[in-house]
């Protein structure tokens, strides 16, 4: 029987359409086989099954998971979920990214001052303001 994973998050297409234009801002994913990164970034927070998805720049992507959690949009294991999913791939394309290697450079990350890691939160940010904002 095959493991099923979850990140604990469901997002709106609005939302994944805020998510891939982040991605596309900062390269932070490339799809393997030149696929769109909307169905991308749907099966990795859907944690489908056997899905891979490269990443460009590793601590841009932390960051970007990291922000999510932040304004707890996804759950607070999300680097066990990706490392035992294998769900993401290294820039090179040849092994998956294991757990030791996300938290490592989220530690890098947090501790630069890199405008683009701000600003990868900023988006994310403004992302779950704009959700609260139509909740009302």
């Amino acid at each position: 029987m095959k493991e099923s994973y979850s990140l604990g998050c469901s997002f709106s297409d609005r939302q994944i359409e805020q998510l891939a234009c982040i991605s596309e801002t900062y390269q932070i994913f490339n799809t393997m086989e030149g696929g769109d990164i909307r169905d991308a970034l749907r099966s990795l927070f859907s944690c489908q099954i056997g899905f891979r998805l490269q990443v460009y720049h590793v601590r841009r992507a932390v960051v970007l998971f990291d922000a999510l959690l932040d304004c707890n949009m996804i759950s607070r294991n999300w680097q066990n979920v990706l490392d035992k999913g294998h769900f993401l791939v290294s820039p090179q394309g040849r092994q998956w990214i294991k757990k030791n290697s996300l938290s490592s450079s989220l530690n890098k990350a947090k501790a630069s001052s890199a405008a683009e890691f701000e600003n990868i939160r900023k988006a994310v940010y403004e992302m779950k303001k704009e959700e609260l904002s139509e909740s009302w």
